[in-house]
């Protein structure tokens, strides 16, 4: 099953996907959307999906599980406690 018909039985409508996944602020056109069916999921699209615990996909160049991401350092640590 692609990634467009696991979202076409999730949302139901063109329109409601392009709600949910919009573009520079601004939802993506029902036509918009329709021409994922032929050409694919946009690459920002198909990210959000694979991080996404609500939808059941793995995006394939990024590898890993939902899981493994827990495990990985965090990029700025904890903020210090402020005394007074």
């Amino acid at each position: 099953m692609t990634l467009y018909e696991i979202l076409k039985n999730i949302y139901r409508t063109n329109i409601a996907i392009g709600h949910a996944f919009p573009r520079k602020g601004k939802p993506r056109s029902s036509q918009g959307v329709g021409k994922w069916k032929k050409r694919g999921v946009p690459e920002d699209v198909a990210i959000l999906c694979h991080v996404s615990p609500d939808i059941p996909y793995t995006h394939e160049p990024l590898g890993k599980s939902k899981a493994e991401y827990s495990d990985l350092p965090k990029v700025f640590p904890p903020p210090a406690e402020v005394k007074s």
